[in-house]
């Protein structure tokens, strides 16, 4: 904040997500890495306490019932990034301690899920308080709906996100736990009133071109925060007893919030397999 004026988590990515995406996939490349697309992790391959192979299957099926057609990859170690409600899909429960697997499904419980439902909403003139067209706006508590959230202006971030003249204005209103269909649907025109209420002369038939509406559910945003969840109480990244192989998730043990807490995870699970710190990184805060 001290040094953008900007809050912390108030960014949208040059380019969009898509652009982040290539240019992460060009650096791979151009440092000699592989990238295999169309293909799925099917387990990760543990062997004597170490891990030794990743077995991978194809997405694309020329019969609809193939399944098991699988290839070996050797490998000495294994960053996995996927969250602690998925990660055993990969990994089998008996090649861990049973306390660190009772961790990681105790994390994965559907009321520990952080959720959200918003809109995305093109405008003629920008949606925000007035402050800055990169403000990040929250609420711990909206008039109608009940729930906290929060609000930007994509298009003040990055103006090649809306047309010359436009605006692209992002939200969401954040629950604990999955909810069933007539909820979600309940809130979300309650959702619509608190937009209207809260941005009175923006937020209006006349100043809108289109509202979409999107849910973060399946999957969702991520762990909940709060005491207990948190810190110590998440299951390690450094996998107990199995060497090279750590998970570079935010739903396990890392800092920070959202995309930047998941870049801060991955990059302590690079540094655990380098077995140094990277200068350009050492003073920044992570595991």
């Amino acid at each position: 904040y001290q040094e953008k004026q900007t809050a912390g988590y108030s960014f949208w990515p040059v380019g969009g997500w898509d652009g982040l995406f290539h240019t992460l996939a060009g650096a791979v490349r151009e440092h000699g890495g592989e990238i295999r697309l169309q293909t799925r992790a099917h387990r990760v391959v543990i062997e004597n306490g170490r891990v030794v192979a990743v077995a991978l299957e194809p997405v694309q099926k020329a019969i609809p019932t193939e399944a098991f057609n699988l290839e070996y990859v050797e490998a000495e170690a294994v960053i996995c990034t996927l969250p602690v409600w998925n990660v055993l899909d990969v990994v089998w429960e008996q090649d861990l301690p049973d306390w660190y697997v009772a961790q990681v499904k105790l994390l994965a419980q559907d009321q520990f899920r952080v959720c959200w439902l918003g809109f995305y909403v093109a405008s003629h003139e920008p949606i925000y308080t007035g402050t800055s067209l990169t403000e990040l706006a929250v609420w711990f508590e909206a008039p109608y709906s009940r729930l906290p959230g929060w609000a930007f202006l994509t298009s003040g971030m990055d103006p090649t996100t809306a047309p010359e003249g436009k605006h692209l204005f992002n939200c969401g209103f954040a629950f604990q736990g999955l909810r069933d269909r007539e909820w979600i649907e309940r809130k979300f025109v309650e959702a619509e009133r608190d937009l209207a209420a809260m941005y009175p002369n923006a937020f209006t038939p006349r100043n809108i071109i289109w509202k979409k509406r999107h849910l973060v559910a399946h999957p969702p945003f991520g762990v909940i925060q709060k005491p207990c969840l948190v810190g110590r109480y998440r299951p390690d990244y450094r996998v107990p007893n199995i060497e090279g192989l750590l998970f570079a998730s935010e739903t396990f043990r890392s800092r920070g919030i959202g995309v930047d807490r998941a870049a801060r995870a991955a990059l302590t699970c690079v540094e655990q397999v380098l077995g140094f710190r990277i200068p350009e990184f050492k003073n920044s805060w992570h595991y």
